[in-house]
């Protein structure tokens, strides 16, 4: 059988033009719009004067800039999930509650009642007094946005990697047994959050945000 002829640079050229739906398929900042912009302003340069296997290297690095920008999003887009959500509708709480903590119907509603300060508006959600995360209590696997909890937060055995923004704990906070990986830069505790002695990158966050005045106080634990 005859060797199969490698492509010309025309149609390599043809093929590594960015299409229009996979640009628009993007959302991009101003910024990153004026980055790539620069980059196919070179590419469309160099293939009016001719110089094609520049041009084919510049459409090529556009397509994966552009690749490397929504893979970077898509991560950010998950990270935020993970991290929490508004909760801006009463009954968006019930759903959380449905959905996170197993109540549905009249026991959701008596549990809202029973745990929640109501006098805080949404989407700011007060929990009364302590509220315990573990598969054998409340299997909450994602904690919404502007959480406040007047008394302490004890996160064990969870599933999530993320605390939420904007969440404020007016007591203690224990991530002992948690597989939390991160600390929101606006997290406030007022007394004591616990954590591993072997939890470093973790204890390093928290000691910054006592510097800053946020956490009362790190204390490690075995």
């Amino acid at each position: 059988m005859p060797k199969e002829q490698p492509q010309s640079l025309e149609n390599q050229l043809k093929m590594a033009r960015p299409k229009r739906a996979e640009v628009k398929r993007v959302p991009l900042t101003p910024e990153e719009k004026d980055f790539l912009g620069k980059i196919m302003d070179q590419a469309v340069a160099a293939e009016k004067t001719g110089k094609l296997q520049e041009a084919l290297n510049l459409y090529t690095d556009y397509k994966n800039e552009l690749l490397r920008i929504k893979d970077k999003k898509e991560q950010e887009k998950k990270k935020k999930s993970d991290e929490g959500f508004d909760l801006n509708l009463p009954e968006e709480v019930l759903d959380w509650v449905h959905n996170e903590v197993g109540f549905s119907g009249q026991a959701a509603v008596n549990w809202i009642e029973k745990k929640f300060d109501r006098s805080a508006p949404l989407p700011h959600l007060k929990i009364k007094g302590d509220l315990r995360i573990n598969p054998a209590v409340y299997d909450i696997k994602r904690l919404p946005n502007h959480l406040i909890v007047d008394g302490t937060l004890i996160i064990e055995r969870n599933d999530f990697k993320y605390l939420p923004r904007n969440l404020v704990v007016n007591k203690d906070l224990h991530l002992v047994n948690a597989n939390i990986k991160e600390l929101p830069d606006d997290l406030k505790v007022a007394m004591n959050i616990f954590i591993k002695k072997t939890d470093t990158d973790l204890l390093d966050q928290a000691k910054k945000l006592e510097k800053k005045g946020q956490i009362g106080k790190v204390t490690q634990v075995k």
